[in-house]
């Protein structure tokens, strides 16, 4: 095997795998199918890899030395579950001065913010951990894409030293996901800060764990291309919500999960490219507006674990456009999202994913 021509390999098996040098030219490294309970540091000889996923378990570091792989593209480095404990991978801050990476996806990664030189081609970065988005630190990674970010956090956490509002910065930025998880889990959902600013070019945005003032709601409607939004596990400022004229005018995705929103006031012309409404985990909302049903664009209603009374006002809808010709609105209704078949989970990622 040594002096092996191999560029790619996927290691299938569940089992120990030599990488040593024995393929100099290899470009593709997908070991998931491997625990590792240490980084393998035989790895950064290979300094022609372009692509690595492996997947690690307990206490994680990732060497300073990895910087050795000058070409390396692709950082994909998940967590397996150990007797229900949490562990987070440390990353060196040298991985941000690699000069070809292009995507780092981790599950729950410290990451510390750079001090010096960054990487102006990273696109993706996912799984960070309570990271600082100062002006310094986002400038060093100015063409992101893709970035997912959560903050862990209890009565004393200050959030002005994460600086949120600097995202704002991230022009290139089309797809954020930020969740907020409490240290003691029965802790109260955390408010977000009220000038909170989010990127013009935004097209997704997933929020979960926390409570959305109006001010941040103008925000979100005012995004001139967001096309997906998710709010998961939240709560209004208020148990009303009222949409307005010229808001979400290219929102095609909407999925909301909240625990005391009531009431919600919307007309057909305020979500006019609307493709799907996704409502979960909304045990205090009465029913869906019926001007819902105006929107020429909607096909699909998609329930999980509602109230009777918001079924009934789904298929209402239905019917009421059934009647005008409209045949094309489905309504589906499921206690539970894991629960639910595959041909309609499918369906729902296809209607996300061709936003």
């Amino acid at each position: 095997m040594y002096d092996s021509t191999v560029r790619s390999l996927l290691h299938l098996a569940d089992g120990l795998l030599s990488i040593n040098i024995c393929f100099p030219l290899l470009r593709v490294l997908d070991a998931r199918n491997i625990t590792f309970s240490m980084f393998p540091i035989e790895i950064v000889q290979l300094v022609n890899l372009r692509y690595i996923a492996l997947i690690y378990i307990g206490k994680h570091e990732i060497p300073a030395s990895i910087s050795k792989l000058c070409n390396l593209q692709t950082l994909i480095v998940f967590r397996r579950l150990w007797y229900d404990k949490v562990w987070i991978l440390y990353l060196p801050s040298e991985i941000l001065k690699m000069p070809q990476l292009r995507h780092l996806l981790f599950e729950q990664g410290f990451l510390p913010c750079p001090s010096d030189a960054g990487n102006g081609n990273l696109q993706t970065l996912t799984g960070v951990i309570d990271f600082r988005c100062t002006v310094e630190a986002l400038q060093r990674i100015p063409n992101l894409k893709t970035l997912g970010i959560s903050y862990h956090y209890d009565s004393r956490t200050k959030w002005s030293i994460y600086c949120l509002e600097n995202l704002f910065n991230l022009h290139q930025l089309e797809t954020l996901k930020c969740d907020f998880v409490p240290k003691p889990s029965r802790k109260p959902l955390v408010p977000l800060v009220v000038d909170l600013a989010f990127p013009p070019n935004l097209k997704k945005l997933t929020l979960s764990g926390c409570r959305i003032s109006w001010t941040n709601m103008l925000t979100f409607g005012s995004l001139a291309n967001l096309e997906v939004l998710k709010l998961k596990d939240f709560d209004f400022e208020d148990s009303v919500w009222k949409t307005n004229e010229g808001e979400f005018r290219k929102l095609k995705f909407l999925h909301i999960g909240c625990k005391n929103l009531e009431f919600w006031e919307v007309e057909g012309t305020h979500l006019p490219s609307l493709q799907c409404l996704s409502l979960g985990n909304c045990p205090r909302l009465n029913c869906i507006p019926s001007e819902i049903g105006e929107i020429p664009t909607l096909q699909v209603i998609a329930l999980f674990g509602c109230e009777k009374s918001v079924v009934t006002s789904a298929y209402s809808i239905q019917e009421e456009q059934q009647d005008l010709g409209n045949d094309g609105l489905q309504v589906h209704n499921h206690k539970d999202f894991y629960k639910i078949g595959n041909s309609f989970r499918k369906m729902i990622q296809k209607i996300e994913a061709s936003v």
